[in-house]
């Protein structure tokens, strides 16, 4: 809105210029040099504004009808598909957390109270979107979007259920929202499935065949999450150059989310995590309002997003920009774990490779300092995975079992957590899976001891 009216102010400008140019025959030469000066300058600014708005990452027109016909070539003939644009609500989420990320993938609609209804028929996909009053569009720029031409109220979904219902006998539901294995369903849905079990229809889940569509990005998809990790890496900078001794978390919090205000992004991924001292060593630690101490790491993993595509990525750091000889060991062993399993990333491999990469590493690096006097103890110092997938969120949707393609992107986030001595270290970067092996997308962001302690001292 800000930049169409400047648009329009600074081309109100040049007509204004040129027709009083236009009307005096008095001006001098040097007159007639400035106003050439300043019309080339208005022209330029003009130009630069437009180009901004072309360059603009956004997704292709026909993106989420594309979504939707991958979706029908796995469905049965005859078979319904509803979503709900409900999203189940995770601890580590924001307060504004959005539209159900399935049904958005299918509509490119914001929407959490809404439906949208896929029926399969041997030669077509009948195509039904429910909007609600909490859209954040109106129906025509609904279909715009979604280039789904049937538009209904939301209010009157349940109304058409039974009919829906008495003509499939196969009703596809999001009966596990996938999120790291473990079933998740809103109340909805779970009202869905009983509603159709009363009416003879079998109930079948699209969960898995829905993770497995998104786990590939598209290239805008991919250009999506560049833009959600550039402004998170401007954040952990200022987060960085804030940090100081007896600081409050808080503090930092604040700086890096003003840090996404002024580059116009008003969502973040996740909640913030950011924890110094003992609070480092809690790995999803939130609560952001403590005072860190002198000589305290900070564990700081945060992530933008950007119209709905996440950016993940943490760094430590010494509150007061020097690694002290004991964070030195423990992070070089962290960043080594990391480094040697973001090499083994490529096509081919599992989570579970990865897995045991940096799970051989840490434990062979914690034996080596004498923190742990067996393999088996290590999960007292690292209690979570390796990696994630991430897209639509920051703890994408994903198949465990599925190996690596191109076009994936997982984060690979090792870490080693001490409670008895006040020490967390983690180290997280966004990668994307290529033809040929990987490209760090997050590379950008700095992580040497020498680096950090560099910046930290600018």
């Amino acid at each position: 809105m800000v930049v169409s009216y400047k648009k329009f102010f600074t081309l109100f400008f040049l007509s204004l210029v040129f027709i009083l140019s236009a009307c005096s025959e008095e001006n001098t030469s040097k007159e007639k040099k400035e106003e050439e000066t300043a019309n080339s300058e208005v022209k330029q600014e003009v130009e630069e504004t437009s180009n901004k708005e072309e360059a603009k990452v956004s997704l292709p027109d026909n993106f989420f009808l594309d979504n939707r016909k991958k979706l029908a070539e796995k469905m049965e003939v005859g078979s319904v598909v509803v979503l709900y644009g409900e999203r189940i609500r995770e601890p580590y989420f924001t307060e504004d957390i959005g539209a159900d990320r399935n049904f958005y993938y299918l509509t490119g609609v914001k929407d959490s109270e809404g439906f949208i209804v896929l029926k399969k028929n041997k030669d077509s996909l009948e195509e039904t979107l429910y909007l609600s009053r909490e859209a954040e569009v109106n129906s025509e720029e609904a279909e715009q979007i979604s280039k789904i031409s049937t538009m209904k109220e939301a209010e009157i979904f349940e109304e058409d259920l039974n009919i829906i219902l008495s003509e499939s006998p196969t009703l596809y539901l999001e009966l596990n929202g996938n999120k790291l294995g473990e079933p998740v369903q809103t109340q909805t849905v779970k009202n869905l499935k009983s509603t159709a079990s009363e009416k003879g229809s079998q109930v079948k889940d699209i969960s898995e065949t829905l993770a497995s569509l998104r786990m590939v990005k598209t290239e805008e998809e991919i250009n999506m999450i560049k833009e959600a990790i550039a402004v998170t890496i401007e954040g952990i900078k200022t987060v960085m150059k804030t940090a100081k001794d007896n600081i409050n978390e808080a503090e930092l919090e604040e700086a890096f989310i003003n840090t996404l205000h002024e580059r116009e992004i008003d969502k973040m991924s996740f909640g913030p995590i950011i924890g110094g001292g003992k609070n480092s060593t809690e790995f999803h630690y939130q609560n952001n309002n403590m005072e860190i101490p002198k000589d305290s790491m900070i564990v700081n993993d945060v992530g933008a997003e950007y119209e709905y595509y996440a950016a993940d990525i943490t760094r430590s750091f010494p509150v007061d920009g020097t690694f002290t000889d004991r964070q030195k060991e423990i992070y070089e062993l962290v960043l080594k774990a990391q480094e040697e399993t973001i090499n083994a990333v490529k096509p081919g491999v599992t989570v579970f490779d990865l897995e045991r990469i940096a799970t051989n590493t840490l434990s062979a690096g914690l034996l080596k300092l004498e923190l742990i006097s067996d393999e088996g103890q290590l999960f007292d110092y690292y209690p979570h995975v390796v990696t994630h997938h991430l897209g639509l969120e920051a703890h994408d949707t994903y198949n465990m079992l599925q190996p690596l393609e191109p076009g994936m992107v997982i984060t690979v986030e090792p870490g080693i957590y001490i409670p008895e001595e006040k020490l967390g270290v983690r180290i997280e970067d966004d990668i994307l899976v290529t033809e040929n092996g990987n490209e760090v997308l997050s590379k950008d962001l700095f992580k040497s001891i020498e680096e950090i302690e560099s910046f930290m001292k600018e």
